[in-house]
């Protein structure tokens, strides 16, 4: 009840309140305060992720609580997390994807984290995860084969 915006992601549009949004991530406040058009529309367009995960998102950003369920779609969550400005969920997408590290998802992991791997939030667990990457032949002959020259 109540919600004062939207946020759009494809054909979805999910009713959101700002004061929330802004109340815990830099990136809606600055949306919402600034003389941006998400300001005068009161909408916000997400397109560079599937609805089921700004869902899960939102319901992160409301409730501050860490479902279950977000556990398998950190890979998606991280960059959108980061792009939001929302350290809590970035850094909880870092610590699952570094336990969760193993010989069929190593190439991706590092191709999710790399592009985060010197902001404070994600380096322990690029650190972890260059660590376990070390210590582990497997870890190491899979992303050698999976090298391009």
């Amino acid at each position: 009840n109540f919600a004062d915006a939207q946020v759009v992601c494809g054909n979805v549009a999910i009713p959101v309140h700002r004061c929330v949004l802004a109340a815990v991530s830099p990136f809606f406040d600055r949306a919402f305060k600034c003389s941006m058009k998400e300001r005068a529309e009161a909408t916000i367009s997400i397109e560079a992720a599937e609805p089921a995960v700004l869902e899960l998102l939102l319901s992160f950003l409301y409730t501050g609580r860490v479902e279950s369920s977000l556990d398998d779609y950190a890979s998606s969550l991280l960059p959108l997390a980061h792009r939001l400005e929302i350290t809590d969920l970035v850094e909880h997408c870092g610590c699952v994807l570094s336990e969760r590290l193993n010989a069929d998802n190593v190439v991706s992991h590092v191709s999710i984290l790399r592009p985060f791997c010197d902001d404070p939030a994600i380096r322990p667990y690029w650190d972890n995860i260059s660590h376990q990457i070390q210590s582990d032949s497997v870890l190491i002959k899979t992303i050698m084969r999976h090298t391009h020259g």
